[in-house]
């Protein structure tokens, strides 16, 4: 849930209702509130609906649960004469921006619209990292043509509250924004911008505006950009903002983007979702007519069809929360009202159960612990120096010794096992975990695998001590391995294998090259051995 504030006569007089009914009304949109000290109302927001996170998106919602406005709302929108000129960002790639004008502030409403934008950048921004927010005072902004780029840390301008002509660099480490957020988009010494044409800084994202565009309640003319690292939560972090801006009467400008991902922006995009009727009635366990399905989803603030068999929706932009037809089932209950759905006995006749990886996981592990083997747990954030370029690396690392993600167990064994060669050998230590590996298919280039490592060290070794127990494993799960030479970096030529099972490579086993112990700072010989935990699963379903 997300707790926001705001004025009860504010709230109330938008939404046109009494504070009681108020209470009833936004428990159908499974939300609580409660009054505070000071005429405040807080309210609790579910965190998936952020166009509740203002009273207009509230106002809006509210008025069609009472009948008073059916429908998409829809909102007066005009081409602006403003350019954004997108530069390459590698740290935050995607820049969207609007204009809005008769916008209608105060002082509440400017409080409102800070608190609008912070509960933004916590829950679809992840805290900025994914998505951040600037909202300037368009008067205040001297040119047409707007660029986004990136600026080195000697660059220098009035950060909004400071009150003097600061660096970057100083911003970073002697301003709280620039503490809290200054690491999150800092690449190769340089940070994103929005700049005027002539080089005046308005925001630098994700970090802090700057003063000269700084909002006051008689602020009526915005300029919002939104910067972040997905192009996807950019768009609808804008549209989310400009359409409950346009509910409170402002008019929505676009922006045209030159270098950008759009051609102008916002998108305001629409989605479509058709549902077949006898779902919608079995779901929510009343017969309902078409016609009192697109009824009920008019009050929800959606038009929509049905031509006797399937209801067609189409979702606003500011409902970035409908995905599939459960939601819109949801919708439909909550226009009717869930104060007046009828509860029923329900009779739960079958336990939950534990998935089959989950299954396999444990059964792994109690195998590996009773072949001799301890358990430990080594962090998925690394030092890429361990994989020799063979991790992932990280844009922008915390530290210098934690710059990547893990690509397999056996580095963090090894590393492991030097700090405990005092100890009574033999050492036996195993761990199944995430690694992340390439992968051309996946939309980012990379995917999860989850695997399984053992290793041990001893003042004498062979490939038999670390095979022959791998080996019992895989058998008591009931498959049969199979081992093929295998040579590479880390074992000894000639003592390294493959894992294959039913023709299929699952890992691999071998004792660790002398160079290898050297690197890793071992003085006695180890065996590593490194499993799919996914492929054996594959393999164990396939029937």
């Amino acid at each position: 849930m997300v707790t926001v504030t705001f004025n009860k006569f504010r709230l109330l007089s938008k939404c046109e209702v009494q504070e009681d009914e108020l209470e009833s009304l936004l428990f159908d949109l499974k939300s609580e509130v409660k009054p505070k000290e000071g005429g405040q109302l807080e309210v609790e927001v579910n965190a998936d609906r952020l166009d509740l996170l203002s009273s207009d998106g509230i106002a809006r919602a509210v008025k069609g649960l009472k009948g008073k406005a059916l429908g998409e709302a829809s909102y007066k929108q005009f081409s602006s004469s403003y350019i954004l000129e997108v530069n390459e960002v590698r740290s935050r790639p995607f820049v969207a921006a609007a204009v809005l004008e008769d916008v209608v502030l105060g002082e509440e409403g400017l409080r409102e619209l800070i608190q609008f934008q912070e509960k933004l950048h916590t829950t679809i921004g992840r805290k900025r990292r994914k998505v951040a927010v600037g909202i300037h005072d368009l008067s205040k902004v001297d040119t047409k043509v707007i660029k986004y780029s990136t600026l080195p840390l000697d660059y220098k301008f009035v950060p909004l509250g400071a009150g003097k002509l600061m660096s970057l660099r100083e911003v970073l480490s002697e301003t709280e924004q620039g503490r809290n957020y200054g690491q999150i988009s800092l690449s190769e010494g340089r940070l994103p911008a929005i700049l005027q044409e002539d080089g005046q800084v308005l925001s630098v994202p994700p970090v802090i505006n700057s003063e000269k565009t700084k909002l006051t309640a008689e602020t009526d003319r915005l300029l919002i950009d939104v910067t972040g690292t997905s192009g996807e939560a950019v768009v609808q972090t804008l549209d989310i903002l400009v359409t409950n801006l346009a509910e409170g009467g402002a008019k929505i400008g676009t922006i045209e983007l030159q270098g950008g991902v759009w051609q102008s922006t916002p998108v305001l995009n629409h989605d479509a979702l058709k549902v077949e009727l006898e779902y919608i009635r079995s779901a929510s366990g009343y017969e309902m007519a078409c016609e009192q399905v697109v009824a009920l989803l008019s009050k929800a603030r959606l038009d929509s069809s049905c031509d006797g068999q399937t209801v067609s929706v189409t979702i606003p932009p500011y409902r970035i929360d409908i995905l599939g037809r459960a939601d819109i089932v949801e919708e439909v209950l909550m226009a009717y009202g869930y104060s007046r759905v009828d509860p029923i006995d329900f009779i739960v006749t079958k336990g939950g159960s534990l998935l089959t990886q989950t299954k396999l996981i444990r059964a792994l592990r109690d195998l590996a612990v009773g072949a001799g083997f301890t358990e430990v747990f080594n962090f998925v954030l690394v030092d890429g120096r361990d994989f020799k370029g063979n991790s992932v690396k990280l844009a922008n690392p915390v530290t210098a010794d934690v710059n990547s993600v893990r690509s397999s167990l056996i580095p963090g064994l090894l590393k492991m096992l030097s700090k405990n060669q005092k100890v009574g050998f033999p050492v036996k230590v195993f761990e199944i975990g995430e690694v992340v590996l390439a992968d051309a298919e996946k939309e980012t280039g990379y995917t999860n695998r989850t695997m399984m490592s053992l290793a041990t060290i001893d003042s004498k070794i062979s490939y038999e001590q670390l095979q022959s127990a791998l080996h019992a494993i895989l058998t008591s799960l009931g498959v049969t391995p199979s081992y093929t030479r295998y040579d590479n970096s880390y074992f000894m030529e000639g003592r390294g294998a493959k894992i294959i099972i039913d023709d299929e490579e699952v890992g691999v086993v071998g004792e660790v090259h002398p160079r290898e112990l050297e690197f890793f700072g071992l003085t006695f010989p180890a065996m590593v051995a490194e499993v799919s935990v996914d492929e054996l699963l594959k393999l164990l379903r396939t029937p």
